[in-house]
């Protein structure tokens, strides 16, 4: 009951896959039979009077043919044929109607799902201490009582509806099938197996999405988590967040490492002087635009001015352009076009110390 209690978060999305994989899911079977029997009656109410003349008709010519019966193989095969041909017509329409509605009453309520988990062999479904626990459990309890109170509820509606056709006043009563002929007697009775059946569907239908609607609030509740079990499926999915952490910074390490391995390749150092370092490489005949190697703040800057320092890549002193060039572009990428003309100066620049190489690696 405690650990019932802690659980009081919703479950992720995570747990409801597993427990769909396992076959878990949500589900009332007196549904699937409220709709399995809606599909019978209404084939009886459609198909009732059609079927019961071709049963008749095979009756006929069952009986009359014995007149013609013969020992011959031919002659037996040929009556078993149109039997079971005339047969096969009155099931169908049922079989049909009865496959699409316990189809359609499980795509439904938890739509296609295919898992041979719910019917691999396993002990404890066959163990009768489990089985009793079951049953002497509040669950199984709640279950007892409401199939109880179902069949009251079905059996008082039909005997409810029985009752009513023994006390009709209006000519047609229960009492006409034992004085009427057996013609009229066969499709008052039917009529009232129709009637009776559909007020029983009926009634089975809604105790049965009443059934649905508590096991899909008993399937929420059982899925239910605690809050030490979602931190540990966070942690599961996304790791451990000191080792999250340490991943981050290793490759952030690595990456500043490239970028400054970059820096003894471009052409210029714009800087801020201090705060901000963009290092710049223009290739003509291989770029569209100038492209940025390498940038930083504050000690990475400083870093980056010393390394260019070091192999003589011009530092180049241009506060504003430094500033602006580091907000708006990122490593690897080309300068923006409205940074063209400021940065070609800057080149333009560094071109001319080049025609003087003992001013080259100096700042600018």
């Amino acid at each position: 009951m405690a650990e019932r209690e802690s659980r009081t978060e919703p479950p992720t999305g995570k747990r409801r896959s597993e427990a769909r994989g396992r076959g878990q899911v949500a589900k009332s079977q007196d549904l699937n039979v409220a709709l399995l029997l809606l599909a019978v009656f209404s084939v009886l109410y459609f198909a009732g009077q059609p079927s019961i003349d071709k049963m008749r008709a095979i009756m006929i010519r069952c009986l009359s043919s014995l007149t013609e019966f013969q020992f011959d193989l031919g002659y037996l095969v040929r009556a078993l044929g149109w039997s079971l041909a005339a047969i096969f017509q009155v099931v169908l329409p049922f079989f049909i109607l009865a496959f699409a509605m316990g189809v359609l009453s499980n795509l439904l309520q938890v739509g296609f799902l295919y898992t041979a988990e719910s019917i691999k062999p396993s002990l404890s479904k066959v163990n009768p201490l489990n089985n009793l626990g079951k049953i002497f459990s509040l669950r199984g309890a709640t279950r007892t009582v409401f199939g109880v109170f179902k069949i009251v509820v079905v059996g008082s509606v039909l005997v409810w509806t029985l009752w009513k056709e023994l006390t009709r006043q209006d000519g047609e009563n229960i009492f006409m099938l034992f004085t009427a002929n057996p013609g009229p007697s066969v499709a008052y009775a039917f009529k009232v197996i129709l009637l009776m059946g559909f007020r029983g569907v009926t009634a089975l239908l809604i105790l049965s999405i009443l059934d649905y609607a508590y096991q899909k609030w008993q399937y929420e509740r059982d899925l239910m988590m605690t809050k030490q079990e979602v931190k540990d499926e966070m942690m599961e999915m996304e790791g451990n967040p000191k080792v999250r952490e340490r991943r981050r910074r290793v490759q952030q390490q690595l990456a500043l490492q490239r970028m400054m391995r970059n820096v003894p390749k471009s052409d210029v150092v714009i800087t801020n002087p201090t705060h901000f370092a963009v290092a710049i490489q223009y290739r003509k005949e291989a770029m569209l635009a100038p492209v940025c190697l390498a940038k930083g703040q504050d000690t990475i800057a400083q870093r980056i001015r010393e390394i260019a320092m070091e192999h003589g890549v011009p530092v180049v002193e241009r506060p504003e352009l430094a500033r602006a060039l580091y907000r708006a572009v990122e490593v690897g990428q080309e300068i923006p076009p409205e940074f063209y003309h400021a940065v070609a100066e800057v080149l333009a620049y560094v071109y001319r110390l080049a025609r003087r190489p003992s001013l080259a690696g100096q700042t600018a």
